[in-house]
């Protein structure tokens, strides 16, 4: 298949080209988008053929549901039945912007979108570009994050490209993702309210508009969110949380970039740790030990940012194994947290 690759620049919006892109969807081809998470695989939300091209496309399980990407309150209207009032106050908060919200699904959506269930997850994206896209297009898309299945979420362009370049019919490239990390995934089809997937929007800040509380233990096996059953976000290669306190992380690391360098000749590995980390550490790096700063803990929103971004720089150099260091969730907050132990498989040293 030829990708047509769509190139825009978010500062000046070439309409022509959203056009273009929108008239693929349109036709029942598939677009990948920016969003402020990540990058979206898009297609028409009420044609089970252009949805199953998505799964196709990504390698994707069928039981886990989709994301269906709106950009006004008047589709929510044709896709969500019973749509509490506590919807339309977190609407009117956070949309548009990183919160998906989970509703009864109206029996015109497909069950391949929902994954079998009675409910389906609507967000409005707040990206400009990704907006203009939906507003032209005017349908329902459907849009997971615009990768093989299982692999770090893109929050570039080239990172698209990399792994549907061929797969699909367009891809628009824009700048890197805002935020980084997935939209906070929040089911409203319970009382209270129940987090499946955090995001950038926290537990405290719904909580201060309506009843909602996190507990993963609630969550049930058959997925009623994308990103809650299956590994996720995960590099090529094995990847290991280093955990503990300051001294015992520095330990840890040092030993490991010492035994590597001794033990593991023409075998890379990688380092992920923070800029404070890096300083405390006191030596260079070591032959076949590739170290590459997150960034501080001073500002936690560029570590969160560039994490699916450094997990691909380092598939990207071969590397066999990466250690990261854990950072606290006081620090980078709980969905980073999330993503960090999905990434890894749960593998803590």
């Amino acid at each position: 298949m030829n990708t047509t690759i769509f190139e825009i620049d978010k500062d000046n919006i070439d309409t022509k080209i959203i056009r273009e892109a929108a008239a693929l969807l349109k036709k029942g081809g598939l677009v990948a988008f920016p969003t402020e998470t990540v990058y979206g695989l898009g297609g028409n939300a009420f044609s089970s053929e252009t949805v199953e091209k998505i799964f196709l496309a990504k390698g994707r399980p069928g039981d886990n549901p989709l994301i269906v990407h709106i950009h006004s309150m008047g589709q929510l209207e044709i896709l969500a039945e019973n749509i509490p009032k506590e919807a339309i106050l977190l609407a009117e908060k956070f949309w548009p912007g990183p919160l998906t919200m989970i509703f009864k699904a109206k029996k015109s959506i497909p069950p391949i979108v929902t994954g079998g269930l009675d409910t389906v997850g609507i967000r409005m994206p707040s990206d400009l570009v990704a907006l203009e896209l939906l507003k032209t297009a005017d349908i329902p898309v459907a849009a997971p994050s615009a990768n093989i299945s299982g692999r770090p979420s893109p929050t570039r362009g080239e990172h698209v490209i990399e792994d549907l370049s061929g797969k699909i019919d367009g891809i628009i490239v824009s700048s890197q993702s805002v935020l980084g990390i997935e939209s906070t995934v929040l089911d409203l089809t319970v009382t209270p309210a129940l987090i499946l997937r955090p995001g950038s929007v926290s537990l405290e800040e719904i909580k201060r508009h309506i009843p909602a509380e996190y507990d993963s233990s609630l969550i049930s096996e058959k997925p009623r969110s994308p990103g809650t059953k299956y590994r996720h976000y995960a590099p090529k290669c094995d990847l290991y949380i280093v955990k503990g306190s300051l001294e015992e992380k520095a330990k840890k690391i040092k030993n490991i970039i010492l035994s590597a360098a001794k033990e593991n000749e023409g075998l890379q590995t990688g380092i992920l740790i923070t800029k404070e980390m890096y300083d405390k550490l006191e030596f260079p790096d070591q032959g076949n030990v590739k170290i590459r700063i997150s960034g501080s803990v001073k500002f936690p929103d560029k570590i969160t940012a560039d994490f699916y971004k450094n997990l691909r720089e380092f598939d990207g150099e071969n590397t066999k194994v990466i250690y990261m260091e854990d950072i606290s969730e006081e620090i980078t907050g709980r969905a980073y947290q999330n993503r960090s132990e999905k990434a890894s498989g749960g593998k803590y040293i």
